[in-house]
């Protein structure tokens, strides 16, 4: 067994890997090199902001493909440019990364260093565009300053991200969502359709078959009349 004391408490591991259930250090593992008897060794734990910031930048790249795709098809030559609900959803998750945060130490993206993009804001009036920049220094120096702050304003109970993850999971809901509730809509109307065209494939036969049931009586009517007037010259 392994024994050793962190912050003067002792524990015990049955191995040299010390998991978070033992040492209570949440999300940290310990992995235990060589044994040191009554000699204090100074054991550091700070979180990785690079990774952080990484995680962060990667949102908004996934944001900015989101917004893009979305425009493009919200546009007047876009497949869904007549879809009102979709225009909401975009608009809810735009003002959501661009607004004011309500947070006290940092009151809006910008402050950590995700802004609108200056092209963006050069041309949000005439194009629509909206894309946001990354600026991964002044993330990690508001990381420095105050991560708790951060957090909160990020994934916490009302978070940007906590929100826009809300709201996309929403849309994304298997029965009530707005992508479920178009889609059977949509085929409610090729339903609909796919009966209209059959009743006018009916319709179309059976005026087909009116018309040709009036084409062989009137061959009839003139056949009789040829043989009539044949035997009216032969006379």
């Amino acid at each position: 067994n392994a024994e050793f004391t962190i912050n003067g408490t002792k524990y015990t591991s049955t191995s040299n890997t010390i998991t978070s259930d033992i040492s209570k250090i949440k999300g940290v593992t310990i992995n235990l090199k060589d044994i040191s008897n009554g000699e204090i060794v100074t054991l550091t734990i700070e979180k990785d902001k690079e990774t952080v910031a990484t995680a962060i930048e990667d949102i908004i790249t996934g944001y900015n493909e989101l917004i893009t795709n979305v425009d493009k098809e919200l546009a007047t030559t876009g497949n869904l440019h007549d879809q009102t609900t979709l225009k909401i959803i975009r608009n809810t998750i735009r003002n959501l990364m661009t607004n004011s945060t309500g947070n006290p130490v940092f009151r809006n993206l910008d402050a950590v260093g995700i802004a609108l993009d200056k092209a963006s804001a050069t041309n949000l009036k005439t194009e629509g565009i909206d894309l946001l920049s990354f600026d991964r220094e002044k993330f990690i120096s508001a990381y420095e300053t105050d991560p708790t702050a951060l957090k909160e304003m990020l994934t916490g109970d009302m978070g940007v991200l906590t929100r826009v993850e809300t709201v996309v999971e929403q849309a994304l809901a298997s029965a009530t969502g707005y992508f479920a509730s178009a889609e059977n809509s949509y085929r409610n109307q090729i339903t609909r359709m796919d009966r209209q065209i059959e009743r006018a494939n009916i319709a179309v036969a059976n005026y087909k078959s009116r018309l040709e049931s009036k084409f062989a009586a009137m061959e009839k009517i003139i056949s009789g009349v040829r043989d009539q007037y044949s035997s009216f010259l032969g006379t």
